[in-house]
């Protein structure tokens, strides 16, 4: 009976060297401090609601997020950045994912 919790250890141990498995740290994965990475977009501007810092944009597909191309609507991180933004202005953005939703970080006419 002694070999029992031995065997358990060797099962624990294994189970958790596997590749891809990784620890992860208690406390809120999708808080605002930890920002994803930045992603580069291009896209139409359909509308701003600067009272809400928000912008709705139809944007090109983006690989890098697996999305196909849809008009969406985004958070500006710093909501300033939208004062010179017009309806149907072709533009290329900068998005990050903080917290559950993608904010605009970088936004200019497009070139």
């Amino acid at each position: 009976m002694k070999r029992l919790p031995a065997l358990a250890v060797f099962v624990l141990a294994v189970a958790f060297a596997q590749p891809g498995f990784a620890a992860e740290p208690a406390g809120d994965h999708d808080s605002a401090d930890q920002a994803g990475p930045a992603v580069m977009l291009h896209g139409v501007v359909n509308s701003i609601n600067a009272a809400a810092g928000r912008v709705n944009i139809t944007h090109d597909p983006v690989p890098e997020l697996k999305w196909p191309a849809m008009k969406m609507n985004f958070k500006a991180h710093d909501p300033a950045m939208l004062k010179d933004l017009k309806p149907g202005m072709t533009v290329d953005f900068e998005i990050q994912k903080m917290g559950n939703e993608y904010h605009v970080t970088r936004i200019a006419p497009a070139q």
